[in-house]
Protein backbone atom coordinates (compact mmCIF):
# COMPACT_ATOMS: atom_id res chain seq x y z
CA UNK A 1 0.00 0.00 0.00
CA UNK A 2 2.04 2.99 -1.19
CA UNK A 3 0.59 6.19 1.00
CA UNK A 4 1.68 8.84 -1.20
CA UNK A 5 3.92 9.47 -4.22
CA UNK A 6 6.64 12.78 -4.98
CA UNK A 7 7.22 14.14 -8.00
CA UNK A 8 11.17 14.05 -7.02
CA UNK A 9 11.89 11.15 -4.79
CA UNK A 10 11.14 7.84 -4.54
CA UNK A 11 7.53 6.50 -3.00
CA UNK A 12 6.50 6.55 0.80
CA UNK A 13 6.08 3.13 1.22
CA UNK A 14 3.53 2.21 4.39
CA UNK A 15 3.95 0.11 7.72
CA UNK A 16 4.81 -3.59 7.50
CA UNK A 17 1.52 -4.55 8.37
CA UNK A 18 -0.09 -3.54 5.77
CA UNK A 19 1.29 -6.00 3.32
CA UNK A 20 0.80 -9.58 3.58
CA UNK A 21 2.86 -11.82 4.78
CA UNK A 22 3.48 -13.56 1.57
CA UNK A 23 4.69 -10.84 -0.24
CA UNK A 24 8.04 -10.55 2.31
CA UNK A 25 8.55 -14.32 1.30
CA UNK A 26 8.54 -13.98 -2.37
CA UNK A 27 11.76 -12.03 -2.38
CA UNK A 28 13.57 -14.39 0.39
CA UNK A 29 12.85 -17.69 -1.53
CA UNK A 30 13.90 -16.09 -5.38
CA UNK A 31 17.46 -15.19 -4.21
CA UNK A 32 18.47 -18.10 -2.50
CA UNK A 33 21.49 -20.11 -2.64
CA UNK A 34 21.19 -23.60 -4.47
CA UNK A 35 21.86 -25.61 -1.11
CA UNK A 36 19.01 -23.32 0.33
CA UNK A 37 16.98 -24.46 -2.28
CA UNK A 38 17.80 -28.11 -2.42
CA UNK A 39 16.30 -28.12 1.54
CA UNK A 40 13.39 -27.01 0.29
CA UNK A 41 12.51 -27.51 -3.47
CA UNK A 42 10.11 -25.68 -5.52
CA UNK A 43 9.77 -24.70 -9.19
CA UNK A 44 12.42 -22.42 -9.19
CA UNK A 45 14.80 -24.75 -8.11
CA UNK A 46 13.93 -26.81 -10.98
CA UNK A 47 13.81 -24.53 -13.65
CA UNK A 48 17.17 -23.39 -12.60
CA UNK A 49 18.04 -26.92 -13.07
CA UNK A 50 16.86 -27.53 -16.32
CA UNK A 51 18.40 -24.29 -17.66
CA UNK A 52 22.09 -25.16 -16.67
CA UNK A 53 21.73 -28.91 -17.83
CA UNK A 54 20.60 -27.54 -21.18
CA UNK A 55 23.28 -25.63 -21.61
CA UNK A 56 25.75 -28.24 -20.70
CA UNK A 57 24.28 -30.58 -22.97
CA UNK A 58 24.96 -27.87 -25.86
CA UNK A 59 28.06 -26.79 -24.63
CA UNK A 60 28.82 -30.78 -25.22
CA UNK A 61 26.74 -31.34 -28.13
CA UNK A 62 28.99 -28.69 -29.74
CA UNK A 63 31.96 -30.17 -28.76
CA UNK A 64 30.97 -33.34 -30.02
CA UNK A 65 30.15 -32.06 -33.31
CA UNK A 66 33.55 -30.27 -33.24
CA UNK A 67 35.70 -33.13 -32.40
CA UNK A 68 34.21 -36.71 -33.42
CA UNK A 69 37.18 -38.97 -31.85
CA UNK A 70 36.09 -37.47 -28.29
CA UNK A 71 32.49 -37.81 -28.53
CA UNK A 72 32.78 -40.90 -26.50
CA UNK A 73 34.39 -39.73 -23.50
CA UNK A 74 31.86 -36.27 -23.28
CA UNK A 75 29.74 -37.05 -21.43
CA UNK A 76 26.11 -35.43 -20.77
CA UNK A 77 26.13 -34.30 -16.90
CA UNK A 78 24.68 -35.49 -13.95
CA UNK A 79 22.18 -33.93 -11.77
CA UNK A 80 25.35 -33.31 -9.46
CA UNK A 81 27.67 -32.14 -12.08
CA UNK A 82 24.67 -29.20 -13.02
CA UNK A 83 24.17 -28.36 -9.24
CA UNK A 84 28.45 -27.70 -9.00
CA UNK A 85 28.16 -26.01 -11.82
CA UNK A 86 25.26 -23.94 -10.15
CA UNK A 87 27.88 -23.50 -7.00
CA UNK A 88 30.49 -22.27 -9.01
CA UNK A 89 28.41 -19.98 -10.90
CA UNK A 90 26.69 -18.56 -7.66
CA UNK A 91 29.97 -18.25 -6.06
CA UNK A 92 31.70 -16.23 -8.78
CA UNK A 93 28.23 -14.12 -9.16
CA UNK A 94 28.69 -13.29 -5.70
CA UNK A 95 31.45 -12.32 -5.58
CA UNK A 96 30.66 -9.79 -8.75
CA UNK A 97 28.04 -8.46 -6.87
CA UNK A 98 29.70 -7.49 -3.75
CA UNK A 99 32.52 -5.84 -5.99
CA UNK A 100 30.00 -4.24 -7.79
CA UNK A 101 27.82 -3.00 -4.83
CA UNK A 102 31.75 -1.84 -3.31
CA UNK A 103 32.03 0.42 -6.57
CA UNK A 104 28.22 1.68 -6.13
CA UNK A 105 29.38 2.88 -3.00
CA UNK A 106 31.82 4.87 -4.44
CA UNK A 107 30.20 6.85 -6.44
CA UNK A 108 27.29 7.79 -4.48
CA UNK A 109 30.00 8.95 -1.95
CA UNK A 110 32.04 10.68 -4.98
CA UNK A 111 28.24 12.05 -6.21
CA UNK A 112 27.66 13.26 -2.99
CA UNK A 113 31.03 15.34 -2.60
CA UNK A 114 29.88 16.89 -6.06
CA UNK A 115 26.58 18.12 -5.26
CA UNK A 116 27.54 19.49 -1.76
CA UNK A 117 30.56 21.59 -3.60
CA UNK A 118 26.96 22.37 -6.41
CA UNK A 119 25.23 23.16 -3.41
CA UNK A 120 24.20 27.04 -3.41
CA UNK A 121 24.53 27.60 -7.32
CA UNK A 122 28.56 27.09 -6.45
CA UNK A 123 29.61 25.39 -9.39
CA UNK A 124 33.45 24.48 -9.71
CA UNK A 125 34.88 25.65 -12.80
CA UNK A 126 37.13 23.91 -15.57
CA UNK A 127 40.21 25.70 -16.19
CA UNK A 128 42.68 25.11 -18.76
CA UNK A 129 45.92 23.86 -18.46
CA UNK A 130 47.52 26.34 -20.27
CA UNK A 131 46.08 29.51 -18.60
CA UNK A 132 46.52 27.94 -15.06
CA UNK A 133 50.21 27.18 -15.50
CA UNK A 134 50.25 31.18 -17.18
CA UNK A 135 48.73 31.81 -13.71
CA UNK A 136 51.02 29.93 -11.75
CA UNK A 137 54.01 31.35 -13.63
CA UNK A 138 53.28 35.09 -12.76
CA UNK A 139 52.47 34.61 -9.32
Amino acid sequence: AVVSTQSTGDPILGPDEDYPDWLWELADNYHQDIDEHLKNPDHHLFRKINKVRRQMHCRIMKLRRRNPELSHELQFPTEAEVIENIREYEANRRAHLKAGKEFAVDLREKAAIEMAARKGGVYPTIVDRDEFNKTQSSS
